[in-house]
């Protein structure tokens, strides 16, 4: 099935459930239903659109405060990551944007993200992501980078 096919049936996931599992089975069953599985939130609230800033320098009253990613037990562990999926990105001459959202289309060819966009150029970056090549051993580096269990198992 290709990504201009995918079934109108289909299921939203939150793709920063990176690597805690809890969407495994789902996506593995996948290719038998004909379903296609939107990503939703790919960039995780701006997490990973490599503009994220210190948890306290978001108001009290911020969303994402309550969102898992910012979680006081959970942000050191979330911008280690975040610093070297950028290191990564920065060495393809990529966006930490462009590089999560081509992680995410790597997968599998059901998963469609849907990054969220408040300006047309993003729009174009986001795009561009369809774009990008990623190796195995890209794909390794960056699982590499990515605690198990985070991010998803934790209140997402």
């Amino acid at each position: 099935m290709s990504r201009s096919s995918v079934s109108a049936a289909t299921r939203s996931a939150k793709s920063s459930r990176l690597r805690d599992g809890s969407n495994s089975a789902s996506i593995a069953a996948r290719p038998t239903s004909g379903i296609g599985l939107v990503a939703y939130s790919p960039l995780a609230r701006g997490f990973l659109s490599g503009a994220v800033r210190q948890r306290d320098d978001y108001a009290l009253d911020d969303f994402r405060r309550t969102v898992g990613w910012w979680a006081p037990e959970n942000f050191a562990t979330n911008m280690r990551m975040v610093v070297a999926l950028n290191e990564l990105a920065k060495s393809k001459g990529i966006t930490l944007a462009e590089l999560s959202l081509a992680w995410i289309l790597a997968r599998k060819e059901y998963i469609v993200p849907i990054p969220g966009a408040r300006h047309p150029d993003r729009v174009s970056l986001n795009a561009a992501a369809a774009d990008i090549v990623l190796s195995e051993g890209d794909l390794a580096r960056m699982l590499d980078n990515i605690p198990t269990g985070a991010i998803g198992g934790r209140g997402m």
